[in-house]
């Protein structure tokens, strides 16, 4: 049978400490963390272009063979 507690607890680093009468249980929990943290949203970085060369010498554009396209 499973039961469902819901707890308020102080926690410093990795350390979480039960309340007295759920110290000596045995078996398998289950447990959700919600913190009032106010967490800071994450940075992200702006996308970066970068200028490439493109040498056209030879090419010849025809707009009225584009535009049948």
């Amino acid at each position: 049978m499973m039961n469902q507690y819901e707890l308020q607890l102080d926690f410093q680093g990795d350390t979480l400490r039960l309340p007295e009468q759920f110290r000596n249980r045995r078996g398998i929990a289950k447990i959700i963390l919600i913190t009032d943290d106010v967490i800071e949203p994450i940075k992200r970085k702006r996308p970066t272009f970068t200028a490439f060369n493109l040498d056209t010498t030879g090419f010849k554009f025809n707009r009225e063979e584009a535009n049948e396209r």
